[in-house]
């Protein structure tokens, strides 16, 4: 989907659902509700990574969410005429409760770090860790 590029705080307003398009391929919907007041836009949300439609049970109403995605503009029509609304394509949806709860992931390719902090320093010939004469 191509639409500007939004990252926003917001209120889940509708329970997230999980659907499937006529060719088989499963996403989740749910609404949200950004601002307060006469500010509040509601914002339709969709989303179709595996690792975001397992997490549907967890986004009921109510619960604060931070949401990164496509944001565009969407119009239909309806009896009563000609309507729009906000629709976000989303990359990432982050139950607020559960941001840093994660364990920090391993480095990539299961390297480890080159120095081993077990092993001590080797020493130049002074017996100091570095071979010069500079005492800084």
């Amino acid at each position: 989907m191509k639409g500007i590029a939004c990252a926003f705080d917001a209120r889940i307003s509708k329970d997230a659902a999980l659907k499937s398009t006529n060719a088989g391929r499963e996403f989740m919907t749910l609404s949200v509700i950004e601002g307060e007041g006469e500010d509040e836009q509601w914002i339709s949300v969709s989303a179709w990574s595996d690792h975001l439609r397992d997490l549907a049970p967890c986004l009921k109403a109510g619960v604060e969410v931070y949401v990164q995605g496509k944001l565009k503009m969407t119009r239909w029509e309806t009896a009563e005429g000609s309507r729009h609304g906000l629709r976000v394509s989303a990359d990432v949806i982050q139950p607020k409760a559960l941001i840093g709860e994660r364990k920090p992931k391993a480095p990539r390719g299961g390297k480890k770090a080159k120095a081993d902090p077990q092993r001590p320093l080797e020493t130049g010939e002074a017996g100091r860790p570095f071979d010069d004469s500079l005492p800084f």
